[in-house]
């Protein structure tokens, strides 16, 4: 790999004297840095194609002081680019979206860290600005075909085409002032729309390839546009609107986080009920009788209440936290669009989660309540059921034997 960088081409570059057509010129060698760097040059093949830049005169040796004439052409365009004036900046590829990395424009001698910053780069870094701005309202932007699209009655597209002489023709403090409309984040959604709403309107009257210079011509119109579009925006929101709003939703929730409970009312209720019945069904039972049978169904049918209880209590978790869920959705969204105001209505969001919390212990605790109670029932049919429970499932009574006693009979009396 060449061992030059597009920082030594620049040295080389502020130190030649260019003519008019900008492939020529006259180097001097004003420091022992450019004496390394020309010889450098001079003496590998891969350097000079890398810089292309060549020595005219016959010079036998370089030294410090001497003033030679040379050859320059663009360098390799992975190390930078050099361009004879703005207009030519703009030409490479990208420029007009993103500001080249490295670059040397002949007339003026700019280059990206020029400092003092020209007027023309300066504007030209604030146009680069207001296209990104842009490029965020707009639908998408094309950076290979290099035009902003947007989206209305059909396709509408604004190429990124303007000349140096056009960043003339910018007044910085419009441009400014649209983009310090958009420093924060409140209802940046709703202020890029107004945006794209403003730059189809102004851009709608001019044929495609002069949309963009008419546009940044009339920065100071978009800048009204948008200003009065926000604020007839922003009218439509006022503390007590949004005080309503907020307390609108809160009682959604609410009725959403209590729906919860009332959809398993009936299942609740029937956990005394069932209690109830288990305490006045369970009978002592010493055999494999009917009494037997009776406080199995039972205890069955308790813990089929209470399978088919959990079922239900399951649902409505999974229902609570996607309820939970959409608070802290909406949570995020009103603290971004209502930043200012985000913490004098954070209560009601804590108000929510905290009934979420209690909703979830009642559910755990009505849960433990009828596993507790199917417990206690099988516990009491334990103790109140004497005959052996698996000689019952095996359908043998107790005490019963495989073969019978043959009948005794007794003999009459003798007279």
């Amino acid at each position: 790999m060449a061992s030059i960088s597009f920082e030594q081409l620049t040295l080389l570059y502020r130190h030649i004297a260019f003519d008019p057509n900008g492939d020529r010129g006259k180097l001097s060698i004003a420091s022992p840095e450019i004496l390394r760097i020309i010889q450098n040059i001079e003496g590998n093949d891969d350097v000079a194609a890398d810089a292309d830049i060549a020595v005219l005169d016959d010079v036998v040796t370089l030294q410090i002081g001497q003033t030679i004439s040379v050859r320059v052409g663009p360098p390799r365009t992975a190390l930078g680019y050099l361009v004879r004036d703005f207009d030519g900046l703009l030409d490479t590829p990208e420029a007009r979206i993103t500001e080249p990395r490295a670059y040397f424009v002949i007339e003026g001698s700019i280059t990206p860290d020029f400092d003092p910053c020209s007027a023309s780069l300066a504007t030209y870094r604030k146009i680069l600005d207001f296209t990104r701005l842009v490029g965020e309202a707009a639908a998408y932007l094309d950076r290979s075909n290099r035009e902003l699209i947007f989206i209305k009655d059909g396709k509408f597209s604004v190429p990124l085409t303007y000349k140096a002489a056009d960043l003339k023709r910018v007044i910085v403090a419009d441009a400014d002032a649209i983009l310090t409309t958009f420093a924060d984040d409140i209802h940046r959604d709703q202020k890029l729309a107004i945006l794209a709403e403003a730059v189809i309107g102004i851009c709608a009257s001019q044929p495609a390839g002069g949309r963009f210079r008419h546009l940044i011509a009339n920065l100071g119109t978009i800048n009204e546009e948008v200003r009065n579009g926000y604020q007839l925006f922003a009218s439509s929101f006022s503390y007590s609107k949004i005080r309503n709003e907020i307390e609108a939703a809160r009682i959604d929730y609410l009725n959403k986080i209590h729906k919860t409970v009332i959809d398993i009312q009936t299942q609740l209720l029937g956990i005394p009920v069932a209690t109830v019945i288990v305490a006045s069904q369970l009978k002592v039972a010493s055999a494999c009788g009917v009494e037997f049978w009776t406080n199995f169904a039972v205890v069955v049918g308790a813990w089929i209440f209470v399978m088919l209880l959990g079922i239900a209590i399951g649902n409505q978790w999974a229902t609570l936290a996607s309820i939970a869920d959409d608070i802290a959705r909406q949570k995020a969204k009103f603290q971004r669009d209502f930043a200012a105001l985000s913490d004098q209505f954070d209560k009601i969001f804590i108000t929510l989660d905290g009934r979420i919390k209690w909703q979830r212990r009642f559910l755990a605790f009505v849960g433990g309540l009828a596993v507790a109670g199917a417990l206690a029932a099988s516990f009491v049919a334990y103790r109140v059921t004497n005959a052996p429970l698996t000689t019952c499932f095996s359908g043998k009574s107790p005490g019963s034997n495989s073969t019978a006693s043959p009948p005794v009979t007794q003999d009459a009396p003798k007279p």
